[in-house]
């Protein structure tokens, strides 16, 4: 009996059209009530947001938080106004408490948002709707969660103006600059990588060229940059999906639906948008990397030696951004080793194109050795933040002194982080190790495009979890794009055999994680932030930031005894002609839009 063939059938009717429409306006207005609450002047009262300078460039950029708050202060004005601390504290709960009510409202949206769109939409619609999202953040978002932004423009200065090392000199070396002013890290050389000093420098060189010369246009410019970086992930993402799911087969609208769903998932995601077009962050540009690699291993069925010289030289780019994206390298050889039959020629051409590509890039900043200092002043390889080793070691800490230990925080405290560090940084490698073995024992684990796909995501999220004890919510973005490709691949409906047991329910695990990082913006903005907490001497309410990972826990499952669902191999003796129709029912059902005029399955 032939195959039959499948194909959707679209009808368009007034409820499809209005209904994406309405979602986007809905979307759009709660990213615009982030962008009026996060320059409230006393979100600052603690933390301060570090000012974005766009109201030097143009009055409008303050119109959000003039319009729905007309008579609040905004972390713009100078000279900051003297207010006593104890009416900052009070109106900052307030503030605070707007800024996480919009938070919810842009998750929640975002969830309505995946959970009906999918069927009425088109990937034309998610790149302009995307566009559209992250140009708001652009040009109306008028204050920074992160300074990092000028740590950036300061080192393209260097290389631009100066004509400064930036691996190897320090920002201290130009405090005449009047981006120095705005920077956090002053004492130490660029922990970023020179493919970004690059980036950036050429940026800042054509800001120049053009006569825009104030550091309010890098800002924009990078953040144009960071969109750019966000919609061309995008589009990678929906053609990795395509190649992966023609590879795996499937029925092809259920196909399309899930690609729709995981790139808007991935396009939409409040963190990514905050990250790529408010603070444009450095980790946005190495997700495009990373999935520019994948790209161009799925788009050949068979790929040759140069196809895996070019894989080895893009994501030697991206290492050379940032370093930590080394952790995913090996996925790549382990999967060229699993190959059959098996060649060590494509893994040696891989191992030293990756090789030759970093030591060339990072030639021209070697300073005669002096660019090794980086690595111990990289904060990230001494300091705990935001991370359960800093919550562990903060509060042991705390009980030590309680216990009646003394309380010299440079003689005791400094000690007990460092240990939780190694501890924390320990088991990181313990794991990672472990995934690389058995990936190496197992190859048809990693074996195909897939299996790789998923070696990556969970090896990045146990570096997120585990493996970086100075940790920040940018760090996920990476996690986020591989997300996408794995649900576009995977069914989250978890298959119960009778076996009782726990497991994560993924998408809203995921949902849950977007909202946790995006709470620790949040709580940095506490008024109690820098409160002790009673009872614990030297913990503040700040080292609960490390318990970030709590929240995805919720998404648990347990599994009944009483279920059992027959195993897919016992239900291979089916005809073709049943397969269909209970195929057409279970979509049906699922999909009551296909028994009306909305749409139809034809075969």
């Amino acid at each position: 009996m032939p195959m039959t063939q499948y194909k959707w059938t679209n009808h368009s009717t007034p409820l499809s059209q209005f209904i994406p429409s309405l979602l986007f306006m809905v979307m759009e207005g709660m990213v615009f009530l982030l962008a009026a609450i996060l320059p409230l002047y006393y979100l600052q009262s603690l933390i301060a947001f570090p000012d974005a300078l766009m109201s030097h460039l143009a009055r409008i950029s303050e119109w959000p938080a003039t319009l729905l708050f007309p008579h609040y202060t905004l972390v713009q004005v100078y000279p900051r106004p003297h207010i006593p601390k104890p009416v900052a504290l009070a109106r900052s709960w307030k503030q605070t408490a707007l800024l996480l009510a919009s938070i919810l409202l842009v998750c929640l949206s975002y969830v309505l948002s995946l959970r009906y769109l999918p069927r009425y939409i088109s990937q034309r619609f998610i790149f302009i709707t995307t566009a559209l999202l992250g140009l708001t953040c652009v040009f109306f978002f008028s204050a920074f969660t992160s300074a990092d932004v000028f740590s950036y423009i300061i080192y393209a200065h260097m290389v631009v103006i100066y004509h400064l090392n930036p691996l190897v000199a320090l920002p201290t070396a130009i405090p005449q600059d009047l981006v120095y002013q705005y920077l956090y890290w002053t004492k130490q050389p660029s922990i970023y990588g020179p493919v970004w000093i690059w980036i950036s420098s050429l940026l800042q060189w054509a800001a120049f060229a053009e006569g825009l010369k104030s550091a309010s246009y890098m800002v924009i410019i990078l953040r144009v940059w960071g969109l750019a970086m966000h919609l061309a992930s995008t589009a990678l993402i929906w053609s990795i999906t395509g190649y992966l799911q023609r590879s795996e087969g499937g029925f092809l609208f259920e196909n399309r639906r899930r690609r729709l769903l995981a790139t808007l998932t991935f396009a939409w995601n409040p963190l990514l948008l905050f990250e790529a077009c408010v603070n444009a962050h450095v980790d946005v540009t190495v997700l495009f990397f990373v999935l520019l690699s994948l790209w161009l291993l799925v788009r050949e069925k068979e790929p040759g030696k140069m196809a895996y010289l070019v894989v080895a030289l893009v994501f030697a780019l991206a290492c050379c951004i940032k370093v930590n994206s080394m952790l995913l390298f090996p996925g790549v050889l382990l999967f060229l080793w699993g190959q059959r039959p098996r060649k060590l020629l494509p893994v040696a051409i891989s191992i030293c194109s990756f090789l030759a590509v970093v030591a060339l890039m990072y030639a021209p900043f070697w300073g005669h050795g002096a660019l090794l200092n980086v690595l111990h002043a990289n904060p990230a390889g001494r300091l705990n933040v935001n991370s359960f080793p800093d919550f562990l070691s903060s509060l042991y800490f705390s009980l030590l002194i309680v216990a009646g230990h003394p309380s010299h925080a440079p003689i005791i405290a400094m000690p007990i982080a460092f240990v939780s560090h190694f501890v924390s940084i320990s088991i990181f490698v313990i794991f990672y190790v472990t995934l690389c073995w058995r990936a190496f024992h197992k190859p048809e684990s990693i074996n195909t495009t897939t299996g790789l796909v998923r070696w990556m995501m969970l090896a990045w999220l146990l570096y997120c979890v585990v493996g970086a004890p100075w940790f920040w919510p940018w760090y996920t973005v990476t996690f986020f794009g591989l997300y996408a490709l794995v649900e576009a691949t995977d069914n989250d409906a978890a298959p119960n055999y009778g076996r009782p047991g726990v497991y994560f329910k993924r998408p809203p695990a995921v949902y849950l994680l977007t909202l946790s990082m995006l709470g620790i913006y949040v709580f940095n903005t506490w008024a109690m932030f820098n409160d002790t907490v009673p009872g614990l001497p030297k913990f503040l309410w700040a080292f609960f930031r490390g318990c970030v990972w709590i929240l995805p826990l919720f998404a648990l499952r347990l599994r009944p005894r009483s279920v059992a669902i027959a195993a897919p191999e016992q239900d291979t003796q089916k005809l073709p002609e049943t397969r269909r129709r209970e195929m057409v029912a279970m979509l049906q059902q699922k999909f009551p839009i296909f028994g009306h005029s909305g749409g139809r399955i034809s075969a």
